[in-house]
């Protein structure tokens, strides 16, 4: 296998296995109907009442940092593809802006759709209260993942390793220091402060992935696709030491500070020691994250030719198409069992059949994309 080809099925194989988890995420929410309230920054923390419930959504905190990574990481390895096929950097950028976009609009209108088909309404952030009213946008994980695809395909891809440095350690620190005291959580925010940094509700709108949070996942997926680019196979082979690396950055800082936390541990036990700020997300949760991931793409890696992963390609090669069709799928799903819901235990059926039916969708979608032209308007999707 070529190196291209080996770079690839890796983060292809991590993004289908995130695809899958993150689909769990979702069916607790519309089957289960047993969802956490969401580890916020200011409010109350969650609480489960077992270690089924708990360990359900602690596995899910993998998918959207995960997915950042794989983002800045493919974009990096898209322009490279798209400038040896002579394409300018303005077309390149054009590209992104574009896609941006459209993972916006995807947003606000078919994923938003799929949410209120959900048991009552999701769960509001710390701010509902001073806003009341109808919610009529929300702001999820598409639109942070078309704001970051925006700002790093404008802006940082032709800045280079420094700037991505410079602009992670500059959001990690608006994220972690320039919040609003939590005591004050319900106090009036500016929309686009919102948008930018505080999760929240204001007026209409309820935001759970600002933008600036999430550019740091971002900058360490483009400074990993800069090294797929060069050595492949070596960066493949050290992922799982940075991951280690990243991990005990992890315990060494939660053991030990606050700081980086955004909020301090909360009771005892390794539920508590584990319980992280993911809305915005702090540098603690980054750290677990992205190293349980890092390790992740290494051993697929080196798991590659296993047949039964094939699925996994399937899912992450279609990825924006699995994700707006598994919302409507499992929300359709979860209409039969409503008001109740089935519990945790009897969600993991309907989650295993969802699969089974978006593999042979997302098989034909990922066919049908291969026959488009390089800059069709369907690659965009």
């Amino acid at each position: 296998m070529s190196p291209d080809a080996e770079r690839v099925a890796a983060l292809d194989l991590l993004r289908g296995l995130l695809m899958v988890v993150m689909a769990l995420d979702h069916a607790n929410l519309f089957i289960a109907h047993a969802h956490s309230s969401g580890e916020f920054w200011a409010g109350a923390l969650p609480r489960y009442p077992d270690t089924l419930a708990f360990v359900t959504r602690a596995v899910t905190h993998l998918c959207a940092p995960g997915f950042f990574m794989l983002m800045g990481a493919s974009m990096v390895l898209f322009a490279e593809a798209r400038r040896r096929a002579g394409w300018t950097e303005g077309a390149i950028a054009r590209h992104f802006v574009a896609r941006g976009a459209i993972l916006v609009l995807l947003q606000l209108t078919l994923e938003n759709a799929a949410w209120a088909l959900g048991p009552g309404s999701s769960a509001h952030p710390p701010g509902a209260a001073a806003a009341g009213g109808l919610l009529v946008f929300h702001f999820g994980v598409l639109y942070a993942l078309g704001a970051c695809m925006t700002i790093a395909g404008a802006l940082l891809l032709r800045a280079g390793p420094a700037a991505w440095a410079a602009t992670a350690l500059a959001s990690l620190v608006a994220t972690n220091f320039l919040l609003p005291d939590p005591a004050h959580a319900d106090v009036a925010c500016a929309w686009w402060l919102r948008l930018l940094l505080v999760p929240g509700r204001t007026g209409i709108m309820q935001v759970y992935y600002p933008a600036i949070p999430w550019l740091v996942p971002t900058c360490l997926g483009l400074w990993l696709g800069r090294a797929l680019g060069r050595d492949a196979p070596g960066a493949l082979r050290r992922a799982p030491l940075w991951g280690a690396a990243a991990l005990a950055a992890f315990f060494a800082l939660r053991a030990t500070t606050a700081a980086g936390s955004i909020r301090a541990i909360e009771g005892t036990g390794a539920a508590a020691f584990l319980a992280l700020t993911k809305y915005p997300p702090a540098a603690t949760f980054l750290l677990a994250t992205l190293g349980a991931d890092l390790l992740l793409l290494g051993g697929l890696a080196r798991a590659r030719a296993v047949a039964a992963l094939a699925p996994l390609l399937v899912f992450g090669r279609s990825a924006l198409f699995f994700y707006v069709a598994h919302l409507w799928l499992y929300a359709l799903l979860g209409l039969a069992f409503r008001p109740a819901g089935t519990g945790i235990p009897g969600m993991f059926p309907v989650w295993l059949l969802g699969l089974v039916l978006l593999y042979p969708l997302c098989l034909a979608w990922a066919r049908f994309k291969r026959t488009r032209a390089p800059d069709s308007l369907w690659r965009l999707f």
